[in-house]
């Protein structure tokens, strides 16, 4: 933790209090990716020792981002309904998809290999 307060405050001499109030957000994703990676998977994303999101953050943001913008506007349309679609949203957002899926089976298989290991 010290380390994580001592690089945050680096970072804030280095970019200046105005922006990295606006990287706050970033911040407590980092940190809770990297818990949430820890508690649930064992898995260290890394994101607070380099301060920077990860590529699973990153596509979990954009995901994320999507649905909820599906969700407020246009909600109808049935591009925006239906992501078999093939619009290019469509595709990004399923690019994203099996990213984190193929991310995440690939952890739990490492696990399990090592549960049925020992």
């Amino acid at each position: 933790t010290t380390t994580l307060v001592e690089q945050i405050q680096s970072k804030i001499i280095d970019n200046g209090p105005l922006q990295s109030c606006s990287m706050i957000d970033d911040y407590m994703k980092m940190i809770t990716q990297d818990v949430f990676g820890l508690a649930a998977f064992s898995h260290d994303f890394g994101s607070c020792r380099n301060l920077q999101l990860s590529e699973f953050a990153e596509a979990f943001e954009a995901m994320e981002d999507d649905i909820l913008d599906r969700c407020l506007n246009n909600t109808l349309l049935p591009q925006n309904l239906c992501y078999w679609i093939p619009t290019r949203r469509n595709r990004e957002f399923l690019k994203h998809q099996k990213f984190l899926r193929t991310f995440l089976s690939g952890i739990v298989a490492e696990r399990l290999l090592l549960l049925f290991e020992s």
